[in-house]
């Protein structure tokens, strides 16, 4: 027999035991895929589910930013009014010397004793009505930072430790009131509160310098600052996101312990697989 006669029949050999390999694996094969095509099935209805409750509760923030910002418009014009009544120059008490008769002197002061109360009083009713309104927002935006947050945190696992870096941070460096609520109020804009804590706080804290900084300018310049920062941060490339691919009920087995496809394999390979250990 031939040298070519042999790698003929060797070859044909090789043949046959792929074939025989490849027949033993088909049922596990085509359990895994039947698995694999379950499991893609499954995660497409559950994604589509949470994009549709995400859509709900992103539909249900954006009412309450409505609501919020016309409770800001309400606050602005009571301050407004409060401004106008308190800058208008109070009339001076009637002088009896005035006035030709004691009645007529009486009804200006009982008119000027009027009017001081009724303004007295609209300045109550401005103040009290102002300070509800106040109230009424600052728990909404709690209410709206709380389901911000959850948003974000389930697109960002590590947004806790980012916040509790910034938490600690400034329990022992305080900010001043007027930076610090100039600070929060422009972080909160267009629910983006979230995207600053992490900002700041995320790999450790590695950007609490920079807050540090932003801390000790004025209001208005601490407040410019954060929002270059949320302009950064919105013209960012998003993260993309791996679909991990899901792993079948049974392991398919083969015959190469290097772990390269028998069909990818040529002759010489396929004789070294099956042959291996004889």
């Amino acid at each position: 027999m031939t040298k070519e006669t042999q790698g003929e029949v060797a070859e044909t050999e090789v043949q046959g035991e792929v074939a025989a390999i490849e027949s033993e694996e088909a049922p596990e094969i085509e359990q895994a895929e039947a698995v694999i095509e379950e499991v893609e099935v499954d995660y497409e209805v559950k994604s589509k589910e949470l994009e549709d409750s995400l859509s709900a509760r992103q539909n249900k923030i954006d009412k309450q930013r409505a609501a919020l910002s016309q409770s800001n418009n309400k606050i602005q014009e009571l301050q407004s009014q409060l401004n106008k009544l308190q800058e208008t120059k109070a009339p001076e008490a009637p002088n009896e010397n005035d006035y030709e008769t004691y009645a007529e002197y009486d009804e200006a002061r009982l008119k000027y004793m009027v009017d001081n109360q009724v303004k007295l009083e609209r300045k109550q009713d401005l103040i009290e009505r102002q300070s509800k309104l106040q109230e009424d927002r600052s728990n909404a935006q709690q209410a709206e930072f709380l389901k911000t947050e959850q948003t974000y945190r389930q697109a960002n696992p590590n947004y806790d430790r980012a916040k509790k870096e910034l938490q600690d941070h400034i329990t022992l460096s305080p900010v001043s009131g007027a930076v610090g609520d100039a600070i929060y109020e422009q972080a909160s804009r267009d629910g983006m509160l979230p995207d600053v804590i992490n900002y700041f706080g995320d790999n450790s804290g590695e950007k609490l310098s920079e807050f540090e900084r932003i801390s000790a300018l004025s209001p208005i310049e601490a407040a410019v600052e954060v929002y270059k920062i949320q302009q950064s941060l919105k013209s960012a490339p998003e993260k993309s996101t791996v679909k991990p691919l899901p792993k079948p009920l049974n392991t398919i087995k083969g015959t190469s312990r290097a772990g390269k496809s028998l069909l990818d394999m040529s002759p010489e390979e396929l004789k070294k697989a099956i042959y291996k250990g004889k």
